[in-house]
């Protein structure tokens, strides 16, 4: 009776200990995931805000607390990764690191750790996907340029994984690679509306092209 009954608490304490890490990781996810958006409205409140009421000021305040909050996290990120790399350089116990940084494994553990960089890809992708919000958001005006900075940045990231090849898994390698086939035809395809001697039936077609391949 008293072996079932130790059985069945640490049953309890593992279920409990993978909903907290689950749970933990879904925030972390959740957080990371809103950054680019946070940016993306910040711009276009500094641009259109009148700031004439306490509301106004509140909504800028917040952002930036938010922005501010992300960044840190982009820099513990990075952080993190640099201690697994220490670590695995001096040929210490990874397992005893991952052990102190259970909560924190999401930062470095599905990719490839050859490399710092390699390792580094989560901080780096959020960092590219909150640039391409800055830089949709504050070239609003200038068309051209905003789509040929998009251009450049998928270029970079393209590059990046051709180089550094930061995923463990072929399942990961191939999603992230589909969706930057995506969003590279995506801006292609903004690009070429962006030129002004597009005719109307070429503008037609490129749109549609752009609804189906975010669809």
């Amino acid at each position: 009776v008293f072996e079932k009954s130790e059985y069945k608490k640490e049953w309890i304490y593992f279920l409990l200990q993978k909903f907290v890490n689950g749970s933990f990781n879904f925030a972390l996810v959740q957080t990371y995931g809103c950054l680019d958006d946070i940016l993306f409205y910040l711009v276009i409140d500094i641009k259109t805000n009148p700031f004439g009421n306490f509301f106004s000021w509140a909504s800028i305040i917040c952002a930036f607390g938010f922005l501010v909050s992300g960044c840190l996290l982009v820099f513990f990120n990075f952080w993190t990764v640099k201690k697994y790399q220490v670590v695995k350089s001096q040929g210490l116990a990874k397992k005893n690191f991952n052990e102190n940084n259970k909560y924190w494994e999401l930062f470095y553990s599905d990719f490839n750790d050859d490399n710092f960089w390699s390792q580094s890809f989560l901080p780096l992708i959020i960092i590219r996907s909150s640039l391409s919000s800055l830089i949709i958001a504050a070239l609003y005006d200038v068309v051209l340029f905003q789509t040929m900075s998009l251009l450049i940045l998928d270029g970079a990231v393209l590059l990046f994984l051709f180089s550094k090849n930061p995923f463990k898994k072929l399942r990961g390698k191939l999603a992230q690679y589909y969706f930057e086939a995506i969003t590279l035809l995506v801006h292609i395809c903004t690009f070429i509306l962006s030129l002004e001697r597009s005719s109307e039936n070429c503008k037609a077609i490129f749109s549609t092209a752009v609804i189906y391949l975010n669809t």
